[in-house]
């Protein structure tokens, strides 16, 4: 077996050896990136590489093996052969299927660019959501779920048993690019659902999407409060 050597390379190095844009990795915040040389031949170098960090403030590990090929007359002069990752559980639990896909081709920059869009959206949602319960105490409270998502209740003219809950959801594109999407609900009583005779509670999802095609997540949210508790 042949002995593993330090070829130590910066994190810059590492990006650029992957050609990994800067501008994708630049909210990231390295805490370890190690590697070694586990192969040496007159073909290629075989390197593994171990990287501890976070997004913002979602840790990660990443680990991966590079295979440069020392001949560049054979195509693609570096690819990579394995890739194992961590994240934290609701993270996990948020973007398992696209993270299964980045591990199952070795896609490192799939990886940066999911994490990366990922954590600027949900911080920005979550800050979007406190700023309502300080807003609008006594109507609108975060509340925090088992698997550590954030929703938005919102209570309609003082009644505790109307309710429009506001949660989000992630859609992620081809190229691992991740946005939200945000959804409400409706919790009422059955006696106040009776009550609704121009079925203005059972459409008010259907009008929220629409509030979002045409504005941004703060201003709908701020639109549907004043019109459910007008001053």
């Amino acid at each position: 077996m042949e002995k593993e050597n330090t070829d130590q390379l910066s994190e810059a190095d590492v990006m650029d050896m992957l050609e990994i844009p800067s501008d994708v990795f630049e909210n990231v915040e390295f805490t370890e990136n190690n590697t070694s040389v586990i192969s040496n031949n007159k073909s290629y170098t075989s390197r593994k590489h171990v990287m501890d960090g976070s997004f913002k403030i979602y840790l990660f590990n990443l680990e991966f093996e590079t295979r440069q090929k020392k001949s560049k007359s054979d195509g693609c002069n570096l690819e990579v052969v394995d890739l194992k990752l961590n994240v934290e559980d609701h993270v996990y639990e948020d973007l398992s299927q696209s993270l299964q896909l980045i591990v199952n081709h070795y896609n490192v920059l799939g990886f940066f660019i999911l994490m990366s869009t990922y954590a600027s959206w949900r911080i920005k949602i979550e800050k979007i959501f406190n700023s309502f319960e300080e807003k609008y105490p006594g109507i609108a409270e975060v509340k925090s779920l088992k698997d550590n998502k954030c929703i938005l209740q919102i209570l309609v003219d003082g009644h505790s048993d109307f309710i429009f809950i506001i949660w989000y959801s992630w859609l992620v594109d081809e190229s691992f690019h991740t946005t939200p999407e945000v959804k409400l609900g409706v919790k009422v009583s059955e006696s106040l659902l009776k009550e609704d005779d121009s079925s203005c509670i059972r459409a008010s999802p259907r009008i929220f999407r629409k509030m979002l095609e045409n504005y941004d997540i703060e201003h709908s949210i701020n639109t549907l409060i004043n019109m459910i508790n007008p001053k």
